[in-house]
Formats: C-alpha cells, sequence, structure tokens
C-alpha cells in the first residue's frame, strides 16, 4: 500500500496493530488447529475490513453525528455480528481456556467478526447498479452453463454412473414394479422412469440432471448481466456454483432434494423478472410455460414444495394487490395440475400415501430428549410413549441431531401412533411444558443446520455419497459403479474429503448471506425485490418444523437461491420497470 502522509501511516500501523490482535482472537473462535497460515489469512481480512472502515473514508469529512441510517447501519451489523458469533461458536466454551482466554478471544473475535460485517455491508452499498436492461443474445446462458456442465461431467465419470441411496434405489424398484407409493415424492420417481426412456441406467438420469442444474447456473448467470450487475460480481458467482464440490456430486446424485432446490432457485429467478418487469416478462407465453413448469416442480417434486409455493402466491396476492395479476393468473394451471395430479392420476394408479408420521420428527426427538435425559414425567406419560418405543430403546437410540434411529427401529410402533396421533401431540406439548430447557436444547441441536456454522463436538450432518449403496435392490437389477479412471476418482474424491470438514456444508452460512442481501435491498429501497428470497425463506421454515435428520441435502435451496438474493442486492431502486 502507497502512504501518502503521516497520519495514513499512522492509521495504517494502528490498523496493523488492532488487526493483528483481532485476528487472534478470530483464528481462535473459528478453529482448534490453529495454523500460521490461517492466523495471517485472518489478520488479512481484519486488516483489509478496517482499512476499507477508516483509510477510504475522506478523513476531513466525517460524520459527527451518524444520521439515523447509519444507526440502522449498525444495529443491524451488531445483530448480524452477534449472530455470526454464536453461529460460530460451536464447542468454543468446552476448549479448556482459562478466564482471561475466553474472555480474549470473545472480546477481540467479537470485534473482529463486527469489523468484517460492517465493512462487507458498506462495500456492497457502494458496488450496487441500477436496473438496465442489456439485450443479449439467449446463447449466453449456453456460455455460462458450460462450465458447469463440464465440471459435473467429471465427477460424472469419476463415480459413473451415479450416486444412489437405499432411497433412490427404492424409487428405481418402483419404476419396474410399477407399485409406487409417495413416502418418496411419485412425481420424482416419474421422472426417473422418464430418463430410462434413454436407457435403462442411472447414467441417463445424471446426465439430464447435469443438464438441468447447468442450465439453471446459466440462466442466473445471464439474468444478472442483462441487468447490469457488474461482471465482476456476476462471473465470481457463477465461477463459485460452478467449482463448488456440492453441486458437482449432488449433480449426479439421485435425490428429489436435487432437482427440488434446482427448481427453487429457477423460480427465484423467475419472480424477480416477473417484480422486476411489473408482470411484463410473463407477456410472452414461453416465459408463462417455463414458470408453470418450474413450479409444478417444485409442488410436486418434494412434500414441502406445496405450501411453499401457495404461500408465496398468498403473500404477493397481499402485498402486491393487482400489480402483478400475470403471476396471479398462470399460477393457476400450476394449482390445477398439482390437485388432478395428487388425486385423480394418483387414485387412478394407486398410489400408496405417504406416512403421516413423518411430520412429527421434531415432537418424536423432542420426546425423546426428555426420556434420554430423565425429565420431568409422569406414570402415565411414561407408559403412553412405551406404547410407541420400549422405554430402554427411547433412551438408548435417542441421537440429537436424527430422528431417524427412532422411526426405523423395528419397535417402533407406527400404527399405534397414526391412531393416537392426537393424545401424542397432547403429551407432546406438556413434555414441553414440563421441561422447556431440554426440549429447547433438542430442538436448536436438530435444527443446527440452519443457524450454526460451527458445529458442536457430538454434530452430525449427512453431506453426501459417492456410490450406489449395495442392497437388494441394487443387486436385483445389477446396479454399481464402474471405475472408468482410478485416478479420477481418487482426485475427486480427494477434493470432497477436503471439503467434508469446511463450513461451504453448513446451510447456516448462506443463511447469513441471505439475510445480509436482504438487508442491502432494503437499504436501496428495493423493497419488491425481498420476495426473491421469499420461496427460500418458506422452505428453511418448513424445514425447522418438520426435520428427521441433518441432511445438507434438505437445505441444499439455501446454496444456490443465496447467490440469487445476493446478485439481486447490487440494483439499484428503479422506478420504471424493465421489459
Amino acid at each position: 500500500m502507497i502512504l501518502f502522509n503521516n497520519l495514513t501511516t499512522k492509521i495504517n500501523f494502528f490498523c496493523l496493530v488492532l488487526s493483528i490482535a483481532l485476528g487472534s482472537g478470530l483464528v481462535h473462535l473459528l478453529t482448534t488447529n490453529v495454523s500460521l497460515i490461517k492466523w495471517l489469512l485472518s489478520i488479512i481480512i481484519v486488516f483489509v475490513s478496517l482499512n476499507h472502515l477508516v483509510i477510504s473514508k475522506n478523513l476531513n469529512n466525517l460524520e459527527i453525528k451518524p444520521s439515523l441510517k447509519s444507526w440502522y447501519n449498525y444495529i443491524f451489523c451488531l445483530a448480524l455480528t452477534l449472530f455470526l458469533f454464536v453461529s460460530l461458536m460451536g464447542s468454543f466454551f468446552k476448549r479448556g481456556y482459562n478466564l482471561f482466554g475466553f474472555a480474549f478471544i470473545s472480546i477481540t473475535a467479537f470485534i473482529a467478526l463486527f469489523c468484517i460485517v460492517l465493512a462487507l455491508t458498506q462495500f456492497l452499498m457502494k458496488s450496487g447498479s441500477g436496473i438496465s436492461f442489456v439485450e443479449g443474445r439467449k446463447i449466453k446462458i449456453l456460455f455460462f452453463a458450460t462450465p458447469s456442465f463440464v465440471i459435473f461431467l467429471v465427477y460424472f465419470l469419476a463415480f459413473y454412473p451415479g450416486v444412489l441411496s437405499p432411497d433412490s434405489l427404492d424409487q428405481w424398484s418402483q419404476i419396474f414394479t410399477g407399485k409406487f407409493d409417495d413416502w418418496h415424492p411419485v412425481a420424482h420417481t416419474w421422472f426417473i422412469m422418464f430418463t430410462t426412456l434413454l436407457g435403462n441406467t442411472p447414467a441417463a438420469f445424471s446426465i439430464i440432471q447435469i443438464i438441468i442444474m447447468s442450465l439453471i447456473i446459466g440462466y442466473c448467470g445471464y439474468t444478472f448481466e442483462r441487468y447490469g450487475v457488474k461482471k465482476i460480481f456476476v462471473y465470481s458467482s457463477v465461477i463459485f456454483l460452478t467449482l463448488v464440490p456440492i453441486n458437482g456430486i449432488y449433480s449426479i446424485t439421485m435425490w428429489k432434494d436435487i432437482l427440488y432446490s434446482g427448481l427453487l432457485c429457477l423460480i427465484s429467478l423467475y419472480i424477480a423478472n416477473i417484480v422486476i418487469s411489473n408482470g411484463l416478462w410473463l407477456d410472452s407465453k414461453l416465459n408463462g410455460t417455463l414458470f408453470v413448469i418450474a413450479s409444478v416442480g417444485v409442488t410436486l417434486f418434494r412434500h414441502n414444495g406445496f405450501i411453499i409455493f401457495l404461500l408465496t402466491l398468498i403473500i404477493s396476492i397481499v402485498v402486491f394487490k393487482k400489480k402483478l395479476m400475470k403471476f396471479y393468473l398462470w399460477s393457476i394451471p400450476v394449482l390445477l395440475i398439482y390437485f388432478i395430479v395428487t388425486i385423480p392420476v394418483f387414485n387412478a394408479l394407486k398410489v400408496t400415501s405417504s406416512d403421516p408420521n413423518e411430520a412429527l420428527a421434531i415432537p418424536t426427538q423432542q420426546v425423546a430428549s426428555v426420556i434420554a435425559l430423565d425429565g420431568k414425567m409422569t406414570n402415565e406419560q411414561l407408559e403412553f410413549f412405551a406404547n410407541i418405543l420400549p422405554i430402554n430403546v427411547w433412551k438408548s437410540q435417542y441421537n440429537p441431531y436424527t430422528v431417524d434411529s427412532l422411526k426405523f427401529n423395528k419397535e417402533f410402533n407406527r400404527g399405534f401412533l397414526r391412531e393416537n396421533r392426537s393424545e401424542f401431540l397432547k403429551n407432546w406439548l406438556t413434555l414441553c411444558i414440563q421441561n422447556p430447557n431440554i426440549v429447547i436444547k433438542s430442538y436448536l441441536k436438530q435444527v443446527s443446520n440452519v443457524w450454526q456454522i460451527t458445529q458442536f463436538n457430538d454434530g452430525v450432518t449427512s453431506l453426501y455419497s459417492t456410490s450406489i449403496t449395495e442392497n437388494n435392490n441394487s443387486i436385483k437389477y445389477g446396479l454399481s459403479n464402474k471405475i472408468i479412471s482410478d485416478g479420477l476418482t481418487e482426485n475427486v474424491s480427494r477434493i470432497l474429503e477436503f471439503s467434508r470438514n469446511s463450513i461451504i456444508w453448513r446451510a447456516a452460512l448462506y443463511n447469513v448471506l441471505i439475510i445480509l442481501s436482504i438487508y442491502i435491498i432494503v437499504r436501496r429501497r428495493n423493497y419488491a425485490l425481498v420476495i426473491v428470497a421469499l420461496p427460500v425463506t418458506l422452505n428453511t421454515l418448513t424445514i425447522m418444523a418438520a426435520t428427521p435428520a441433518q441432511d445438507f441435502r434438505y437445505l441444499y435451496a439455501n446454496l444456490l437461491v443465496s447467490i440469487v438474493v445476493f446478485l439481486t442486492s447490487f440494483l439499484k431502486f428503479v422506478k420504471k420497470a424493465v421489459h
């Protein structure tokens, strides 16, 4: 850095000294394995933030009395910093530091995070661009999609013909038996069946899913470049979506959550187009048709998809009233298709309904926590819950991060729970009142992926698989992975393993980006565009209400949509709609 005068030199020196102290505290909060590289990186990040806050200002024109907007900004940054601090703590207080160590690390890390958040907020506010319409050829979608298509093909070749879990194999079996059940959304099973027209191999599904996910990434880049967002942000975002290992391995994984998340991202992009154009984007029948297809996919590919679409529609009607009439009209065929498929079509094909007990994951988990931790319970309550599962099994099989060990236990009495659902909920609610501390801690662990970037020491999260699970179905249908290149498989596996313990696999990280981006959108007075984040927010809330386990795939949409909301935050307020 070029030092222009003595004042600048002194400020730089002060920032450097302060950065060393704050960076040291921050790195000790973030990790127990402090290396020289991590320490220096923390110092550099803090120094750059301080430099942006101090050196970049015109020191002769500093405001003596901050404006009301400045106070709002400080309050938001403090609140987000507090959330970040709690989210990053993990099991920090169990590391064995003395009182001075705890105090030093906590205070310096908090100040460091506040400086980073404040600097980032100011940077984003200064980096916006007015919404403009840059006429671009649709071929640009392929330009942005091609890199991700190539990278995803590398994963495909490394783990040919794709990744299938026991759930995936169950769906694969339904295709050939013709006996469909809605435990896994039937529409997604039908989509898998459609891909077999290209060949009875998971490779066909993997290729089609790769194409779809690549095109969604390409459309994201095309959309925001067309709206005039600076290329550095658009290209960086596309590069991130292309290279992040999560997208690579998920693009060849046969889970309903992958396509659902991709379509939720696409819906968010469409909503941005609709709002920015005051609904004129839907004047095109092609756009309207694509909107219907994507929306139907969201409603049918995962059980919480319909309520998300419906609530988004209702909230839009309440907020925008007649302004987005075309949006409401194009939503009618989505609702019609959903009800036609789920009622007469399901009945005609004798589709078995999903187990209603699946919605009781959180209550079941909280009951288990009270029993396992010997909370306050009456004999009548113990007797009731013993009818569902023996008390000793409740205790031995309780895992604070997943309910699967309970609900899939061979002694779990689903029939009794189904027949006594109301009484179960009544007893559960009473237990919550009797044991608030236990159930709150249980709940926070069960949904930790939503709010916690650094897990507790006992944290467990299911991330990904790289193979076809060997079970009766895989053997019956002759499904197995084939190594095309040992070196390729080994190197891609190494990349995935390297990423396994990083924060990129925590949905809370992307939630922070979404929150920050929404704040920037509001600061720009682009209030209408906040609705771009509504579908993913509703998705997060539904997961918080009924998540069965800490699987990243349930919140995979947060990664994809966070980039959409982030790029939306760069658009400055304009009065005239862009068509």
